[in-house]
């Protein structure tokens, strides 16, 4: 085990020079709006809510109290507040795994842990206000401090880890097997009820305020629409390791099948640790697999799939994996050659987002007479840059019933459709807007050569 000796020091350094490194590829994006995932505004707009005393507001159901209670406190610096926090989180995440790895095996800890920075999809939610890598953060600090048998920090972190997402509740079961495995024949029992109690606490209070608030109500969730196998199947590989960030998992593991030996000798005593580690890295895909809403879901899996690839993996592939890995979020690389890569085109898209939430509101500002717009996936976007520019929020709703539709036709009122609104209430509503007498409207975009919607 790496002492405080001149190693350990060179490691620290080395360690605070990388986790510089990743916050400050995170920091030229931080500006750009709250994200393109329209959930990304709603946790925007609770915290307005909460800090302008409105009370405490979930961004969406089934909650998220703890990074909902944070960005109240953070919504006053706008995106680069709550965007920033996740790019803050984001590092803690990296520093966390590569301490989990430099505990399992020398060398390899600093490169996986780029890797795991630079994995398209975590630098996308690092630069967001989504409650992704605020989980897994919490979630790798518990895992830390369960291999070094400190169940009352372990239960303590998973319990916050709860508050940012509540499914992360299940990481639970790893962490716990990873006490059992590891501890002490005769102190097992008093280390699970530790780890159990510590994690009681902030769960409590998370479900406590969600109770208080809405009964049991929270306890919904969105339903996604039926995915075909072969696109769940994409977001789970592309949609999270880019082509790139595959292609250098490709290598390692090619690599290790060259050498002819599958698992590398660990110098330190990994009991239990991979064990759990499989365990932790299913439990998301299998909530993934359920809901495959967003490659988002599978974040928390990430870090525990390279603790696994240590196993077979050399520093020098470590490195080759974190040199394919940095570049993966930048460029995609396809049978047509090299493209934008997928954080790339994240942020082109979140830029035209704001636009057309702008030239929405433009042209509706531009109207006379009763009105209003249905806004569909824009409402989150306009609502909070609306209630920003001062606003009447009542012309722009999210999407609305037909008897409501009719009633309002009837009232005079002149309804209005903005892009994608007519399909999403075709879907959602069961009827079609525009046959019943809705306008098609047009944003007013600043460039006239912009596409009408992203």
């Amino acid at each position: 085990m790496p002492g405080a000796d001149g190693h350990g020091n060179r490691f620290g350094i080395a360690l605070s020079l990388l986790a510089l490194a990743i916050l400050a590829g995170r920091l030229p994006y931080l500006a750009a709006g709250f994200g393109r995932d329209p959930d990304c505004w709603r946790v925007a707009w609770s915290a307005r809510l909460f800090a302008d005393q409105a009370g405490y507001h979930v961004s969406r159901f089934p909650g998220y109290p703890f990074q909902e209670i944070m960005s109240s406190l953070l919504i006053r610096w706008g995106p680069i507040g709550l965007n920033g926090a996740s790019a803050v989180f984001s590092v803690v995440a990296a520093i966390m795994l590569a301490l989990i790895i430099r505990r399992v095996r020398e060398g390899v800890a600093l490169p996986l842990a780029l890797a795991f920075a630079f994995v398209p999809v975590v630098l996308i939610s690092s630069t967001s206000a989504i409650d992704y890598v605020w989980g897994t953060a919490f979630t790798l600090i518990s895992f830390y401090f369960a291999e070094r048998d400190r169940p009352l920090l372990s239960g303590l972190a998973l319990g916050i880890a709860v508050g940012c997402r509540i499914t992360l509740g299940a990481m639970g079961l790893p962490v716990l097997l990873l006490l059992v495995w590891r501890g002490e024949p005769g102190k097992r029992t008093a280390a699970i009820i530790r780890f159990v109690a510590a994690a009681a606490v902030p769960t409590l209070i998370w479900f406590s305020l969600l109770l208080s608030q809405y009964g049991l109500g929270f306890l919904k969730y969105y339903p996604i629409d039926n995915t075909s196998a072969l696109k769940t199947l994409r977001l789970a590989t592309v949609g999270v390791f880019g082509t790139a960030g595959l292609i250098g998992m490709g290598i390692v593991i090619l690599l290790a099948l060259l050498r002819g030996r599958g698992v590398e000798k660990n110098e330190h005593d990994t009991r239990g640790v991979f064990g759990a580690a499989i365990v932790a890295m299913l439990i998301p895909l299998v909530t993934y697999l359920r809901v495959p809403g967003s490659p988002g879901y599978l974040i928390p899996a990430v870090p525990f799939l390279l603790i696994l690839l240590t196993r077979c993996t050399k520093p020098a592939a470590a490195w080759v994996l974190a040199l394919f890995m940095v570049c993966s979020p930048f460029i995609d690389i396809s049978l047509s050659g090299i493209e934008r890569g997928s954080f790339l085109k994240n942020v082109d898209t979140r830029v035209e987002r704001m636009d057309v939430a702008r030239g929405i509101m433009r042209a509706m500002e531009g109207l006379e007479g009763d009105k209003v717009v249905i806004t569909g996936s824009h409402y989150p976007l306009i609502r909070f840059m609306a209630d920003e520019a001062g606003l009447d929020l009542s012309h722009y709703v999210f999407r609305m019933e037909e008897e409501r539709f009719q009633e309002r036709l009837a009232e005079g009122v002149a309804i209005y459709l903005a892009p994608g609104a007519r399909m999403m209430t075709l879907a959602q509503n069961g009827y079609d807007p525009l046959a019943l007498g809705a306008r098609e409207l047009k944003p007013e975009l600043p460039d006239a050569d912009r596409e009408e919607g992203p």
